[in-house]
């Protein structure tokens, strides 16, 4: 992939001075390096944010941005929301050096289509801020780019390992303080990012630098008291924690049948148990199609994973033992969310542009004869709800508001499907014909 990236021209040593001035006419959105599907349409170049497009807009939000604020000024929402707080607008507050916010632009601009990302790259902007403080303490309060040296960046990070973010914060800042001083020299190499030699070498004197800030260790411990015992749980789930979820999920089944929310969730705890590496939550991206038999060996069976971050599709085997009991869950799961799904479709196919023009109803096929009837029968609606077959069951409490009558052919002729206490709640009695 990175073979065909456009990738910023090598100049001579004499020009230093003019390089960062080449690399963001080079870099910018609809700038020399073409890349415009990372910004918004609308580009002005003195904005002190970095306004993405909408591929990267989140349901419910109508934009989104990274703001370049000073470091001193710098607060949760500056990164965290698409609006800075009415405390967080001044002006003095933002990075205004011309040279240094659009630099900034086109670094984010060509590192995040470069590593292909799909969310707004908080790290990135975060280190971006930090460089931009380090060089004004050491350069008089200047920004100038062409000061940035190694002691620039351990100043910067001596910065974000004394901040107050949390450690999985400062650990990413700081290997975007990596990725963005390997690449203003030659290059940067990674196991997701590799661009060794392909750097924009906008620095006189090469060095090398990298982030001592220790990432946040993945090993959970419960403390039960400092003073007694710390209690260790293993990263592996033991034979007798499998059989257990499998005897919960066979028990599931005995008790509310094949067909039921309670079986449909304990599918999809099931199924997570069949695989390794998978969360319950990525129960939510997988498609119709995820379990499947390997073409090399018929007996393997594998599950497909979407891995959003890297946007990139993980194919993970199942044990044989499991197999049969992964493949049972997983059709429950699809015939549980068929409904659903195809709902969705209907809505998708016949409104593709926006949800607020939906005008028409989609009603599965197995209930389209009753709602064909002129009027319908409380037990119709109890049907139609998959509310369960008891005399005594009422409306669910978000239909309370309905009126509900109990139609009669004769004084006193009370329908064997309602409760005799029905008298209680006064629901008035009309005659069928009378109706």
């Amino acid at each position: 992939m990175a073979e065909i990236l456009p990738l910023f021209p090598i100049h001579s040593e004499l020009d230093v001075l003019d390089r960062f001035e080449k690399f963001i006419n080079w870099g910018l959105p609809f700038g020399a390096a073409n890349i415009n599907n990372i910004h918004a349409d609308n580009f002005e170049k003195d904005l002190p944010y970095f306004e993405y497009s909408s591929s990267f807009i989140p349901h419910s939000h109508d934009s989104i941005k990274s703001f370049l604020v000073k470091q001193e000024f710098l607060t949760g929402d500056a990164l965290r929301t698409t609006k800075l707080s009415t405390k967080s607008r001044d002006a003095d507050n933002f990075i205004t050096s011309k040279n240094y916010l659009l630099f900034a632009k086109a670094y984010i601009n060509v590192i995040t289509f470069y590593r292909n990302l799909r969310s707004k790259p908080k790290c990135i902007s975060l280190a971006l801020i930090y460089l931009e403080k380090a060089l004004r303490v050491l350069n008089g309060d200047s920004n100038n780019l062409n000061e940035i040296k190694l002691i620039t960046f351990q100043r910067a990070l001596r910065d974000i390992q004394q901040s107050n973010y949390n450690q999985g914060t400062k650990y990413d800042t700081g290997k975007e303080l990596e990725i963005l001083a390997g690449m203003l020299q030659s290059g940067h190499h990674t196991k997701t990012f590799r661009f060794s030699g392909k750097g924009f070498n906008l620095l006189d004197k090469p060095f090398s630098f990298i982030s001592d800030i220790q990432a946040k260790s993945r090993k959970k411990a419960i403390s039960v008291d400092d003073n007694e015992f710390n209690q260790k749980t293993s990263s592996r789930i033991t034979n007798e924690e499998l059989a257990a979820v499998g005897l919960a999920y066979c028990k599931s089944l005995d008790i509310n049948g094949g067909i039921s929310k309670t079986s449909f969730i304990a599918s999809i705890c099931g199924l997570c148990f069949t695989t390794v590496s998978m969360r319950i939550s990525e129960t939510l991206l997988l498609s119709r199609d995820a379990l499947y038999s390997d073409q090399d060996n018929q007996y393997r069976t594998r599950i497909r994973l979407t891995r959003p971050k890297i946007d990139e599709s993980q194919n993970l085997p199942i044990p044989l033992m499991l197999s049969n009991l992964a493949k049972e869950m997983f059709e429950k799961i699809l015939n549980f969310s068929q409904g659903a799904h195809e709902a969705f479709k209907f809505y998708v196919e016949k409104f593709p542009n926006s949800f607020t023009e939906v005008n028409e109803l989609y009603i599965p096929l197995k209930l389209r004869d009753i709602f064909n009837k002129e009027y319908l029968t409380k037990e119709d609606v109890l049907f139609i709800l998959g509310c369960p077959d008891s005399p005594n069951y009422y409306f669910p409490s978000r239909l309370k508001k309905l009126s509900v009558h109990v139609f009669i052919k004769e004084p006193n002729d009370i329908s064997n499907l309602v409760s005799k206490n029905i008298r209680r709640h006064n629901a008035p009695y009309i005659r069928i014909n009378d109706f």
